[in-house]
């Protein structure tokens, strides 16, 4: 077998088994990937890449195949894009580039694109290859798009008194399925509609926990102290990046607590897996026993909430 030629099967083997364990499920149709965005409101992620018989980039694709398997890419990637693999060596590939102003002479890049058709951010390839850069700038891309869909589309009908109640039901549908975090405000004014059942209210304070903003986890401490039974227990199963609100908010050491922040406390020890002091000891408990109280949550509930905003709260 002549030398070039066993060189060339060695290199393909050697590449090989890193581009198969990329775990960001490509599609490869184009037409099909568009139509699945319009369908689920999601953007596009569009991998242009090079001819696949050329050796001069494999570094470089390596590199991003890599990146690709970091698990913050690979999870925004699956779960809040549409990702599609399209080679610069399709001619219709080169055309659509160029209407969008992308670049004709290199791929290796990814283009971030709205189900309309509007280019909203491109990736150079060299940030590709960094997962760090990558993820933050799909994050950066991905509120753009949201927050412009939530403004032209989704705003208008959830807050107009004129919009049906179904139309309006759709539409926070939309709003939690994407995590549209601008939404929040928005929403949280939704629960003084007189006309909600009351499963659609404890649906609406559930996403409300699970959205976890400040503003949420605000509306729901006041709305439970106040008897809501419905805004309690989606405390108690929000999301652990809603600690970072509740921890701000947990009795003090000093003198009796008010009732929002014994709610407060017992929400951030469910969230945490942490035993709780009853009620009933918060009144009469000395300031030592409120401070190991307190102090055996924060030692759960701290370590809790900085791996969220690691691995979770930072990609939202």
């Amino acid at each position: 077998m002549p030398c070039r030629l066993l060189l060339a099967i060695i290199l393909a083997t050697i590449a090989s088994p890193a581009r198969a364990q990329n775990p960001i499920q490509w599609m490869g149709n184009s037409k099909a990937a568009v139509n699945r965005a319009a369908e689920h409101s999601m953007p596009l992620l569009f991998w242009v890449t090079e001819k696949e018989d050329a050796l001069d980039d494999d570094d470089l694709r390596d590199a991003q195949s890599r990146a690709f398997r970091d698990p913050a890419v690979s999870a925004l990637a699956q779960r809040r894009f549409v990702p599609v693999r399209v080679s610069r060596g399709n001619s219709r590939v080169v055309e659509e580039a160029q209407k969008l102003g992308l670049p004709t002479d290199f791929g290796l890049y990814i283009a971030i694109i709205s189900p309309e058709g509007k280019l909203i951010r491109r990736i150079s390839p060299g940030d590709v290859a960094d997962a760090q850069a990558l993820a933050t700038s799909m994050v950066e891309a991905l509120h753009t798009y949201l927050n412009d869909l939530y403004d032209s589309k989704l705003r208008p009908v959830i807050t107009s008194s004129e919009s049906s109640k179904a139309d309006v039901r759709d539409a926070v549908q939309t709003v939690w399925r994407l995590g549209i975090l601008s939404a929040d405000k928005d929403c949280i004014a939704l629960l003084e509609r007189g006309d909600l059942t009351p499963t659609e209210h404890a649906r609406l304070c559930t996403m409300l926990g699970a959205m976890a903003t400040p503003a949420c986890i605000e509306e729901l401490l006041g709305r439970a102290a106040a008897g809501d039974e419905a805004a309690a227990n989606a405390l108690n199963q929000a999301e652990a990046g809603a600690l970072e609100t509740l921890l701000k908010e947990l009795p003090p050491e000093h003198r009796p607590p008010e009732p929002r922040q014994v709610v407060a406390y017992r929400a951030a020890c469910r969230i945490s897996h942490t035993s709780a002091k009853p009620d009933s000891f918060w009144p009469e408990a000395q300031p030592g026993q409120r401070r190991a109280a307190l102090e055996s949550l924060r030692r759960r509930a701290e370590p809790i909430l900085d791996f969220w905003n690691h691995n979770t709260g930072r990609w939202r």
